[in-house]
């Protein structure tokens, strides 16, 4: 009795281990391809890091300039509104 079991457990043996291999060998592939997906998605990120790195750098140099232009406005008008004081009160006193 106990080799019959036996015989009927190894018989279903070879159906059941070639399904598993097919199943290991699906989930090795599926696994090589999220590898590769995260890869790419790795580059997309580290690209995107770069480009924006480099968008904010072009703002900040445009922003230092217009400020550097309004500090320049500034500054001649400041200069001019002091050379016309300094004219008057010139005036005033001679």
């Amino acid at each position: 009795m106990m080799m019959m079991v036996v015989a009927i457990f190894c018989v279903h043996l070879g159906p059941i281990n070639r399904e598993m291999r097919n199943l290991i060998s699906s989930l090795k592939n599926h696994n090589e391809q999220l590898k590769v997906e995260v890869q790419r998605y790795k580059r997309r990120l580290r690209e995107a890091g770069t480009e924006i790195t480099k968008v904010l750098k072009c703002q900040i140099a445009k922003l230092a300039a217009e400020l550097l232009y309004c500090c320049t406005i500034a500054f001649n008008i400041i200069h001019t509104v002091r050379s016309v004081y300094t004219c008057r009160i010139y005036m005033i006193t001679v």
